[in-house]
């Protein structure tokens, strides 16, 4: 029986059958604040006939490559122990849905819209702290800006009556009508 002999370089089945050699992946985030990985590919023939892809357009016009980005929750990742690997991405290669990732719509769904809130409580927080911050400062400038009034209040000769002389003339004024 002959041995099958891994590929030398990474491949990314994609939901529709088609493939791609893997040149670099990295880790990131959408701007929504949805984690996923961007990958650099050099797309089969299949792939660039099928989606029409153009050298100096959508491809690197010396190298064929292109970049594209796939959220966490369609991307199957091989075991790192093997030295080379087939990843997994559930969408085509532009993204778009096929019968892998429609069977785990409502767990991708529900991943993608808890990232998202992640991202707005993440952002309510730091307003939260930025406001208070705001408060604090404002509080003491206000506290200086007293002190100041009641020192020149007391340079001036004057003397800043309490709140009990004040209702204590209240009650005089009104005892007198």
């Amino acid at each position: 029986m002959a041995e099958i002999t891994p590929p030398t370089y990474d491949e990314v089945v994609f939901g529709d059958g088609s493939m791609a050699q893997i040149i670099k992946i990295r880790e990131r985030k959408s701007k929504e604040g949805i984690e996923g990985c961007e990958f650099i590919l050099n797309p089969s023939r299949e792939i660039k006939e099928h989606f029409g892809l153009k050298s100096g357009v959508e491809l690197h016009p010396v190298l064929g490559y292109v970049k594209k980005w796939y959220p966490k929750t369609s991307i199957i990742r091989p075991e790192a122990k093997f030295p080379t690997a087939r990843w997994l991405i559930t969408t085509d290669f532009e993204g778009k849905e096929t019968s892998w990732s429609r069977k785990h719509i409502s767990d991708t769904e529900l991943i993608k819209d808890l990232q998202i809130e992640n991202k707005i409580l993440k952002m309510g927080k730091a307003r939260t702290h930025k406001t208070l911050e705001l408060a604090t400062s404002q509080q003491v400038q206000f506290m200086k800006w007293a002190t100041e009034l009641i020192n020149e209040a007391r340079k001036a000769g004057g003397r800043i009556p309490t709140e009990e002389e004040i209702e204590g003339r209240e009650q005089q004024q009104e005892e007198t009508k």
